[in-house]
């Protein structure tokens, strides 16, 4: 029973912490989603090696740069992007759909790299993003969803995107990783 209640107090604790560091999340307006990003975002946590989500690595080729600071910079840029493309040219996007995906995008990279900013034994097995969209899958996200994960990056993209939030997202993702492994670059970090 104290295991069980630990657990439980242990996962509330978790999803407090990513609702406080990732309030994008309150953007979604289906209540599904917003509990389906919150819980694999906890789930995914539980999993890792990190004991501070905050402290977690955007990318093993870029060390102490904030995951969470990565995923909230592509969720306002598609954010920002998908109301431009709507403003000027009509065209209308799923808002929930993509920030869904933005939020999960990068979420296995709590598994992939570890708190030494190295890849992990997952992280060598799977392609990325192959468990983020595995637990999207799981959590009963829609497939719409579960491919905007799958295909985000062009390091595993073996198809190209087809609607008009798998493009907003690859280019917000790739736009915040080029800035940042840029800069990091530059700065001679």
């Amino acid at each position: 029973m104290r295991q069980t209640q630990a657990t439980a107090i242990d996962r509330e604790s978790r999803q407090e912490e990513v609702r406080k560091l990732l309030p994008e999340i309150g953007l979604i307006g289906d209540p599904r989603f917003r509990a389906a990003v919150l819980e694999i975002w906890t789930e995914m946590w539980a999993r890792s090696q990190h004991t501070n989500v905050a402290g977690a690595p955007f990318s093993h080729k870029c060390p102490g740069v904030s995951l969470i600071e990565h995923v909230r910079a592509v969720t306002l840029a598609a954010q920002g992007l998908a109301s431009v493309i709507t403003a000027v040219h009509g065209i209308q996007v799923d808002r929930d759909l993509l920030l869904t995906a933005c939020l999960l995008h990068d979420v296995s990279k709590l598994v992939e790299i570890g708190p030494d900013g190295q890849l992990t034994r997952e992280g060598r097995l799977f392609p990325h993003a192959y468990l983020a969209a595995e637990a999207a899958s799981k959590a009963g996200l829609s497939d719409e969803v579960v491919s905007l994960i799958v295909t985000h990056t062009p390091v595993v993209n073996i198809r190209s995107p087809r609607y008009v939030e798998a493009f907003i997202l690859e280019h917000a993702d790739l736009a915040s990783a080029h800035i940042l492994i840029e800069s990091k670059a530059q700065s001679g970090a």
